[in-house]
């Protein structure tokens, strides 16, 4: 790109600056639209917002470039927020049966009690059944991780793995967050059966107040709730993603088997291993491209005539070989396609 070498105009390239500890960004970036207008068209600067963006906002922030990867923390926010209704359910599930098991556990207190047991005894030893179990769970969770890891990275061809790097940032976080959870979903059991009477309970006439039934069935109708919202959310995303799936995006992605080979050893050898390629029977059709047809190829100005440095417009440009078109089935909807038979093909043809 000789033209584009020499030319203001071509944005392909990231700039990444170091200032100075005690620079301010806001200042300097104060002074882009003076240096912008010097070397661009007023016509052609009006086109773009320049602004500088931390190194460490790039992937969560605001994507200012489509050909960086990045990620979108509503998908992380919706992500805790359903592990979030997950927890509390099993916490409205876990206190539930805690109430529901007072009954039985009621000549256990009443006992305790002839024999001299306090009320803060009793609500301590509820409290620590409950810490154990929420520990408990949360070890479990974390073999079920080791275990399911190496299962779902093959079925869904990923490279997911927890370090012991990565245990030493969230296990603190996960422990405290389990300590209080078995604190908040045992506290409310625990008070309501350290209150029982000893002679009541012992003599058998212990019923379950109104005010316990009520809150069994709030935490009923909440778990409904939470497994209804969660199934419909399910259904969303599977149909969003079965739409993905099916959508027709032009080519034909299937059976298609994508080799990256380094720039200089494909233009050097690719004709010979074309042809060894298409020896094999099962082999259709082989072509070459400079880039995954992901949108991350970069871009370069192209100048429209009678158009002024400055003044190109940024296009995204595969270089693709002959027969590239036809080994993905895609249609060439006007025109035609590249073709050995134009030498010109090679340097001059374009399709948009």
């Amino acid at each position: 790109y000789p033209v584009s070498l020499d030319s203001w105009g071509w944005i392909s390239f990231h700039n990444y600056l170091l200032l100075d500890e005690q620079a301010d960004p806001n200042h300097l970036e104060a002074k882009f639209p003076e240096f912008i207008k010097t070397h661009w068209s007023p016509e052609r600067a009006e086109q773009f917002k320049w602004r500088l963006q931390p190194l460490k906002d790039i992937y969560f922030g605001d994507v200012l470039s489509p050909d960086l990867p990045s990620g979108n923390m509503a998908y992380i926010y919706g992500l805790i927020g359903i592990g979030v209704l997950i927890l509390l359910m099993g916490c409205f599930n876990f206190m539930n049966l805690a109430i529901a098991r007072s009954i039985t556990r009621g000549r256990e207190v009443g006992v305790r009690k002839v024999l001299g047991a306090f009320k803060g005894q009793l609500i301590r030893q509820y409290l620590g059944d409950s810490l154990l179990t929420s520990v408990f769970g949360l070890a479990l969770a974390i073999a079920l991780v080791e275990i399911s890891m190496g299962i779902l990275n093959e079925i869904f061809n990923l490279r997911y793995s927890v370090t012991a790097a990565d245990y030493a940032i969230v296990l603190p976080v996960f422990l405290g967050l389990s300590v209080i959870v078995g604190l908040l979903s045992g506290s409310y059991p625990a008070f309501v059966i350290s209150r029982f009477q000893p002679a009541t309970v012992l003599k058998g006439n212990f019923k379950t107040g109104s005010a316990g039934l009520m809150l069994r069935k709030v935490l009923v109708i909440a778990q409904f709730t939470i497994t209804i919202a969660l199934i419909a959310g399910t259904v969303i995303i599977s149909r969003q993603l079965n739409y993905i799936s099916e959508k027709d995006l032009g080519f034909d992605q299937e059976e298609v088997v994508i080799l990256s080979i380094p720039r200089e050893e494909a233009e050097s050898n690719y004709e010979s291993l074309k042809t060894r390629l298409l020896q094999n029977p099962h082999v259709v059709s082989v072509s070459a491209s400079g880039g995954l047809l992901d949108g991350n190829n970069g871009n370069v100005p192209i100048f429209p005539e009678g158009a002024g440095d400055g003044e190109g417009l940024p296009v995204n440009i595969y270089g693709v070989h002959f027969d590239f078109f036809e080994t993905l089935r895609i249609n060439v909807e006007e025109g035609r396609s590249l073709s050995p038979k134009f030498p010109t093909d090679t340097a001059e043809a374009v399709i948009l």
